[in-house]
């Protein structure tokens, strides 16, 4: 008799711990899966963004444009130049 409360009780215990790796396995795959989902979303806004200011950049006028670049070559961020 105590050999089967000690294997039902390793039974039970066995049990609870799947249960709880298998909840946290659950829990880590939907926060990465968010994350994931919220990074997409941030890259297509901001795909958006530079594509409203690269046509914005090209409604200015010849002038403007010079003067834009020298201000942001001067500035150290004429890295988005090459945008």
């Amino acid at each position: 008799m105590d050999n089967q409360e000690q294997s039902n009780t390793k039974g039970r215990r066995g049990f609870l711990r799947l249960l709880g790796a298998s909840s946290a396995g659950i829990a880590f795959v939907a926060a990465a899966q968010a994350i994931k989902d919220k990074s997409n979303e941030g890259i297509e806004v901001t795909r958006a963004e530079v594509d409203k200011l690269k046509e914005d950049y090209e409604k200015l006028d010849r002038k403007t444009q010079f003067i834009l670049k020298i201000v942001i070559a001067l500035s150290g961020l004429d890295i988005f130049l090459s945008l």
